[in-house]
This record gives structure tokens, sequence and C-alpha cells, in this order.
């Protein structure tokens, strides 16, 4: 598949996936979201090139890493289309370069993109791949580490009892969650609180009132993608997602790609507490200060 075509179906997935919000059907989403929890280093587009590609997909890589991995692709298998950034300098930007006599570095950019091909483990055959790395376990082998991230980011985290009806709330460096809660909804919880710490630093009250929806929606898609994967039961997807639409692609878009990276963060987060030592486990990252309040029912 060239760069184009891979272009096009990108957009044609986004375009489904915006139609099947608009008219109320969050399936589509929840598949994506779905897809997330497997594929959460890939970027929202390339996530939707992979399932679109090849639905059953669990683990993809490219032909060489799987060769370092002691893997090869099956003969007669298609690669899975993705787009992969070029990375410096256009020629003429180069060549202009060349002709000044500035001694500072340049900062090399993304230019592009270009067409690659990965392959899902299905299409391969060789050695067992090591499963030291793989996210497993349950909200009770995983809740610990997910607390000890509100610890590394500064951001106080309290237990105490609520209100009927109100489960957690993101007070802007300090989060509280209602005392009583299973291991599993503790975890949800404290999954979308997190999600509100990061996503929604700066917005002020009254960008609360008038976003409520959208970043209510956007905290508990982060938390539906951490909870799968790590196996922890997750409620139903509101009808809420619709606001994520907006009647606009774009915005839609640049929604999943926040969604996305924010998930990408926290599970990244609990897996490198997971692999820290305890005794040099340090609250060794900036404060995030909040100026809202966000609650969770």
């Amino acid at each position: 598949m060239k760069k184009e075509d891979a272009v096009e179906l990108a957009d044609k997935c986004l375009k489904e996936l915006a139609a099947s919000l608009e008219q109320g059907q969050t399936e589509v989403l929840e598949k994506y979201l779905s897809a997330l929890a497997r594929f959460h280093h890939y970027s929202f587009g390339n996530m939707m090139l992979i399932v679109n590609q090849f639905p059953e997909a669990s683990k993809v890589a490219g032909f060489h890493t799987w060769r370092k991995l002691g893997r090869s692709v099956k003969k007669g298998e298609s690669g899975i289309a993705i787009l992969a950034p070029m990375i410096g300098q256009k020629k003429d930007e180069a060549e202009s370069d060349r002709r000044t006599e500035l001694s500072e570095s340049k900062t090399k950019s993304v230019f592009g993109f270009r067409a690659v091909h990965v392959f899902d483990i299905s299409q391969t055959e060789g050695d067992e791949l090591p499963k030291l790395s793989e996210i497993k376990g349950s909200a009770e082998h995983n809740l610990w580490f997910l607390e000890s991230v509100f610890s590394t980011l500064n951001i106080k985290l309290e237990t105490r009892p609520m209100p009927d009806g109100t489960r957690g709330a993101s007070l802007g460096g300090h989060v509280i969650v209602k005392e009583g809660l299973d291991k599993s909804m503790r975890f949800r919880i404290l999954a979308h609180e997190l999600s509100h710490e990061i996503l929604h630093p700066h917005m002020v009250r009254d960008d609360v009132i008038k976003n409520h929806s959208l970043i209510e929606t956007e905290a508990e898609a982060v938390a539906f993608v951490v909870c799968k994967a790590y196996g922890v039961d997750t409620q139903a997807l509101s009808s809420e997602y619709i606001r994520l639409h907006r009647g606009d692609s774009k915005l839609l878009m640049a929604s999943l790609d926040r969604i996305q990276q924010t998930a990408t963060r926290i599970i990244g987060l609990i897996e490198e507490d997971k692999n820290t030592p305890i005794y040099i486990r340090t609250s060794h990252r900036s404060k995030v200060r909040r100026h809202v309040t966000h609650q969770s029912i």
C-alpha cells in the first residue's frame, strides 16, 4: 500500500467513526478504544489503520524487528500499512543550511510521512517471545502501582467518605476517592481522575462548565483504555461520546490523539513503577498545578 492509499484509508476510518457517533452509535469507538489498549504505542490514526486491515491483530512489528526477536514473516503474508514520520530536514532546507556560516546545531523535525509495513505475530514464526514486558494482571495486582503514579507526579491522593452519587474528584494536584470501593472500581475511578489531572490542567471554571461533556468523556475514554490494558472490567460506554465529535472530524481526531497520548503516559508510568525497585522510587516528576474540580459518579 502506498502512502496516499494509507492516508485515504485513515481518513475513511475517521469519517466512518464520526458518522457513527453523529448517529449516537458508540460501538465503533469502543472497538477502537479497546484496540488502543493493545496498541497504545501507536498513534490513533495508525491504530485505526491496523485494526481495519487486520482486525485480529494483537502484537505488530516491522520485518526487521521480528528478525531481531528470532522470528520471521511467513512466506506470502501481506504487510499492514501504517504511516511513519520522516524526521530531519527537507533537501532544499539542508542545501540552504550548508550555505550559511551559522555554527549552531539545527533542530530536526517531522517534515512528512511515508508508508511502512508491519506484521502481526500470527503472520510470523520462530522463537517464543519473552513475556516479561507484557501488560497483565488485574485490579488487585496493579492497583498499588496505579496509586504510586500519583506520588510520582506529586499529586496528593486521599480516600474518604463522599456524598452518594460521587466516587471521585480531581481538585488540582489533589485527588479524592470514595472509601469502600471495590478494587476494580477504585482502579477505574483513579484512572479517570488521573486523566483529568493530566488532560485538563489549565481549565478554569467557565471552561469546565462549557465543555463538561467533552472533558468527562475524554477522561472516561482514557480510563476505559487503561482498564482494558490491565483486564479491569469497565462500565458500558456512554452515549455522551458523541460529544467528542461536535460535527468536526478534526476536533474528533484531536480529542482521540489526546486520549491516546494520555492513556499511553499512564500505562507507561505504571509499568515504570512496576520495574523500579521500591527503595529508589522517588517523587522526581514535576508537580502539576490545577485550577478546577472534576467529579466522577
